[in-house]
Order: C-alpha cells, then structure tokens, then sequence
C-alpha cells in the first residue's frame, strides 16, 4: 500500500511566497493545499484537516495574529500543528507562545528549513492531540475558563513571560523576548487548558510521553542557561499567577462569573502542583545520578 502523504495547508497572502512555498512542500512530497482568496483560514483548515498549517506572520498585520489565535482556540483545529514563517524574530518568539505554533522559521530562509520544519512539527503535535477525551462531560466552570484561556492562551504565555523579566534571576538572564526564552511554556500552558475543558486529572494532564517531555526539556533548558531549580519552580508559579489573575480579569465579561473563576482556580491550582511535583521528582533524580558517580 502507498504511504499516505501528509497535507498541509499553506496561509501566504504573498503569491510569489505562496508558489516558492508550494513548489518547496510539494518536492519534498507534501500534499498541499493553498488558501483561496477571500476565504476563512479557519473554516478552510476545518474542512480540509491538514496535518501541519503553514501560516506568514507579517509585521503590522493584526490580522495574522487572529488566525494564530483562532486556530488555537477552535475545538476543529486545536490538534493541529502550525508552523510559523516570518522576518522578524520577536515576531516569531510572540508567535512560539501559541500552543499549537510548534515551530517558526525566520526569513529568508533555505529549501531545507522549511522542509525540515513541517517534518519535525509533524512529530510535535500540539497538547490537545496527545491529552485523552474527557471521560464525561466537564462542569460549565470549567468549560467557560477553558474556553477563554484558550483563545487568550499566547496573550497569558507572554504576560507570564514579561512579568518573569521583571524579576531575577531572569531580569539578568534574558533582557529580550526570544524562542529561549519562550521555550516550551506555551505546552505546559496548553495541556493546562485542555485539562481543563476536557475535566481531567492533574496524572492525566502530565501523563502523555509528550507533556512529560516537553516539562523536562524545559527544566534542562533552564539549567543550560545558567537558572537554579529553585527559579524554574518560581517560573511555574509565576505562569499559575498569571493564569489566575487573567481569569480574575474576565468575571463579568461574557457570563463569566466568580464562581466560575473560583472552580477553575481550584483545578489549575492541582495542574501547577502536579508540574512542580514532577520537576522536583526529576531535579532530585539528576541530583542522585551526580553524586552516585562522584
């Protein structure tokens, strides 16, 4: 039987990028699928599922950002990975704070980036693909503070991001917005709000191989970069913080209620602790491992 190849959807409003693009996927064997003029990129992708969405993030276009965001936020596209292409890279590094935005190319680039790129995000799918159904159906609460993360979740990511750059160790370490620093704090945040709409357990939320992975990945990063295990369990903390008081912002928009603010809290509060039991788990393993070989 022929292997299947997988589709992509290409958003390019450019037509010269938009050909260059589909003549780069189609040679390294993608199915692809280019947006028709006039549509809805979000609609399109629904209809279409795609198994990676290419979208151009261009400066001053506001407009980009919202199919960054509704793509995330759409129950039809959720699971879908996106990779973004742009010329600025603290575009790029705003755009990798989408949970669903699993890899970003600065432009120019060369055939193989590209390539190489809707590969790899077709390995890394976003946390709503890898997180279990809900076994039955979630409280409103938790489903109306799911709903309004989600479509806010880079709004959150980067709050959290700005608000641990006014704070040491990490004023000292990281004076500009940059993929390092976003690293994979949109996944983490992600897997948060599915938990959340889907009502599942803080073990269901960090279970999949996925979301333990991108958690230690992330804890190494940090090391990598000179932090203490001490300021990436302040990192974690800071992004519950940042989480609760967004959805503290919301009580009275949208039929949003402090009650409902109040249940959420509760179970973000239970996926925060479970994140931090895992990080400690594996801080005093790697701990163990170092003096074992002294």
């Amino acid at each position: 039987m022929r292997r299947k190849e997988p589709r992509v959807l290409l958003i390019e409003s450019q037509s010269e990028l938009r050909e260059l693009n589909e003549l780069i996927l189609r040679e390294a064997g993608y199915q692809v699928t280019l947006l028709p003029p006039g549509t809805d990129p979000v609609t399109t992708a629904a209809q279409t599922s795609p198994d990676v969405i290419v979208v151009h993030i261009r400066p001053r276009q506001p407009e980009d950002w919202q199919i960054i965001d509704r793509l995330n936020a759409d129950p039809r596209t959720e699971t879908i990975p996106v990779v973004a292409l742009s010329s600025s890279e603290r575009l790029l590094a705003e755009a990798r704070a989408a949970p669903t935005v699993e890899q970003v190319i600065v432009m120019p680039y060369d055939i193989d980036a590209l390539q190489r790129a809707v590969a790899d995000a077709l390995k890394r799918p976003p946390p709503a693909a890898v997180l279990p159904p809900p076994l039955h159906p979630p409280p409103e609460s938790l489903l109306a503070a799911g709903k309004l993360l989600s479509a806010h979740s880079r709004e959150v990511v980067l709050r959290a991001i700005s608000r641990l750059q006014q704070i040491e160790p990490f004023t000292s370490h990281f004076a500009e917005l940059s993929p390092g620093l976003v690293d994979n704090l949109p996944v983490i945040v992600g897997a948060i709000i599915v938990g959340l709409q889907r009502d599942l357990t803080p073990e269901q939320v960090v279970a999949p191989a996925a979301i333990r992975e991108a958690i230690r990945k992330h804890e190494n990063l940090r090391v990598s970069q000179g932090l203490t295990p001490t300021a990436v369990l302040q990192e974690y903390q800071v992004l519950n913080d940042q989480m609760l008081a967004f959805l503290r912002e919301q009580i009275g928009e949208a039929h949003f209620n402090a009650v409902q603010a109040f249940d959420a809290a509760r179970v973000i509060d239970g996926y925060i602790a479970e994140i931090l039991r895992l990080a400690i788990s594996d801080f005093l393993a790697k701990s163990g491992r170092t003096k074992s070989t002294k």
